[in-house]
């Protein structure tokens, strides 16, 4: 990258950690591009900016510590990342769910995520001391998400703790499709 390579020249950064700072770059720019194209496709199902970022943060910090399905390259995990929050978004546009229902997929979801998580990745197997640590990691996250979903569910802030059970529905979605790929790689 030429501005990682001019920082060196100007000896803003140390040639050793050049790999470092070209691998961060990237990632940031990654990044990014998640965001904006999360926030366009928001405005394609007429949500305002805070919801689309709000589903999509929510639903990366539990899909981080959960883990849960993995595609095989990195342009198949961003097309079906896209795909899943497209979906988010249609059934946030197009459905209205009432709180029992939104109770029992949000309480599913968090049981599903507790009972299977954190899952390994293919391309990285967890440690026993990194699933430990994940665990809690996810339940404390579940734990914060289940307290914001039942205080908007009583003060029937609808956009909010519907986007809450959609952001932990999915993430629950992608570990059990995790517990399918992992049968599915056993048995071959």
């Amino acid at each position: 990258m030429k501005i990682i390579e001019k920082m060196v020249q100007q000896d803003i950064i140390q040639k050793e950690n050049k790999e470092w700072m070209e691998f961060g770059l990237r990632q940031a720019v990654h990044i990014m591009g998640n965001w904006c194209l999360v926030i366009c496709i928001g405005l394609l199902f007429k949500l305002e900016i805070w919801q689309s970022l709000f589903f999509y943060f929510s639903y990366c910090i539990v899909r981080i510590f959960a883990g849960g399905y993995h595609a095989k390259t990195r342009p198949g995990c961003y097309i079906c990342s896209m795909i899943c929050i497209a979906l988010a978004f249609l059934i946030y546009q197009q459905i209205t769910i009432n709180k029992i229902v939104c109770c029992l997929l949000y309480m599913i979801a968090v049981i599903t995520i507790i009972c299977y998580s954190p899952m390994d990745n293919p391309n990285k197997r967890l440690s026993v001391v990194e699933k430990v640590h994940y665990r809690k990691i996810v339940r404390c996250v579940l734990l914060l998400y289940s307290l914001l979903f039942a205080g908007t569910m009583c003060i029937s802030f609808y956009r909010m703790y519907v986007l809450s059970l959609l952001a932990v529905l999915f993430a629950g979605i992608m570990v059990f499709a995790g517990l399918l790929q992992e049968k599915i790689s056993i048995h071959r």
